[in-house]
């Protein structure tokens, strides 16, 4: 998408392995992502809507599942390997909301899970100015190709 930075566009990608999938029983087992095939569509004022698919493992869902605690550190791990910071974390229930910083650019992510299918947008602050949202939407499709 023209005007967004490869690396926040990038980072959708990641943000599917973290952020997408289906709500459980949020008090005993906070299972917000399922291994599988996962299509993940974004689209960001009048451009052309972006689609890919991608196999997430069970090793990677484990990294959005659990407490604020689990989810926080996997947000702190993942955004420091991107040269990023992480800010403020809020999980409820089947919401997950934080910032990044990246450089000088500012991301406030906001997902929320309706069972197979997740919601959200990533809101970024480039510059003075300089604003961007894009809606994120993730679908689980099935199991991964063997």
């Amino acid at each position: 998408m023209k005007g967004i930075p490869a690396y926040v566009l990038s980072g959708v990608g990641h943000l599917a392995v973290l952020l997408c999938g289906p709500a459980s029983a949020w008090a005993d087992d906070p299972q917000r992502l399922q291994p599988g095939l996962w299509e993940t569509t974004v689209s960001a004022g009048s451009m052309p809507s972006q689609k890919s698919t991608q196999c997430i493992s069970t090793s990677q869902a484990d990294t959005a599942n659990g407490d604020y605690a689990h989810v926080k550190a996997a947000l702190d791990r993942q955004n420091a390997e991107n040269g990023c910071s992480t800010g403020s974390v809020t999980v409820e229930g089947p919401r997950i909301r934080f910032t990044m910083t990246c450089s000088d650019m500012e991301t406030v992510t906001d997902i929320t899970y309706f069972g197979t299918h997740s919601e959200g947008t990533m809101s970024t602050e480039m510059s003075p100015g300089k604003h961007s949202t894009m809606t994120v939407t993730s679908t689980r499709l099935g199991a991964c190709p063997p």
